[in-house]
């Protein structure tokens, strides 16, 4: 396993792709834009972990989904309208992470065999 530092040669165009968003104190911005910015940038630490391109948009939502099964199982011996209503959750949430056009990680269709 290769640890990688800011020194080390990591492919330059895996490290254009995504950019990591830099925000500077003394533009004024909206904060939706600023979070739509953050929304959208790179994910630097399971970009890395991975070594594929991830959003904190594809990261955010699948801790989501998972949350959301993590409830439905939990609850589905307690109450069944709990656990139907997390697993609906969880599928808008995956819905909502497929229907994204530039998510090449979700969305690209390789010659698997």
């Amino acid at each position: 396993m290769q640890l990688y530092t800011k020194n080390s040669n990591i492919n330059h165009s895996y490290i254009n792709k995504m950019k990591t968003l830099s925000i500077h104190k003394d533009k004024t911005s909206l904060a939706s834009e600023t979070v739509g910015k953050w929304w959208n940038s790179k994910n630097v630490f399971f970009s890395l972990l991975t070594e594929e391109n991830f959003s904190n948009r594809e990261v955010v939502l699948v801790h989501l989904i998972l949350i959301a099964l993590i409830i439905c199982a939990a609850a589905v011996e307690v109450s069944l309208l709990v656990s139907f209503l997390s697993l609906l959750a969880a599928g808008g949430l995956v819905a909502y992470l497929n229907r994204a056009d530039y998510n090449d990680n979700i969305n690209i269709k390789k010659n698997i065999l």
